[in-house]
């Protein structure tokens, strides 16, 4: 069972995050607006998530082994955010399609981190970024 993870040990260290990246997860979080975040594999995804979620409560998921049943077991709050990291390592359809369902839950911030484009034919309609790297019907999305 995922449990909800507050950073409380903060270190300073060299990173830098993006302003611009920064500045729109903000305006995101205020809105509550569902956020896919992609970049290739050590630009500082995971690390920007983690700096910006620092001293809120969330709860944060791995895609590699992630169930169905990981996702409905979760007891969420009234508002509630969640990140679902490494999206690429979601193999399984029917946790894509648990996924997509937690969209439209109400109070759920749903944040996504993955190495590529916003697959469109997974997410039709849920986000504005559309994307091509994953192709329904294949081991990828």
């Amino acid at each position: 069972m995922a449990e909800m993870e507050h950073l409380t040990n903060f270190q300073k260290d060299n990173y830098i995050h993006p302003k611009a990246a920064w500045d729109k997860l903000r305006m995101a979080g205020a809105r509550r607006q569902n956020v896919y975040l992609y970049a290739a594999t050590g630009y500082g995804k995971t690390e920007l998530l983690h700096r910006y979620l620092r001293r809120r409560r969330h709860i944060w998921l791995s895609g590699e082994g992630l169930t169905v049943e990981t996702l409905q077991e979760i007891a969420l709050p009234a508002e509630a955010t969640m990140v679902i990291d490494d999206l690429a390592r979601v193999l399984d359809p029917a946790v894509r399609r648990e996924i997509v369902s937690m969209l439209d839950q109400p109070g759920l911030w749903l944040v996504l981190a993955g190495r590529c484009p916003l697959p469109s034919c997974t997410f039709r309609g849920a986000f504005s970024c559309p994307g091509t790297c994953w192709k329904s019907g294949s081991s990828r999305w």
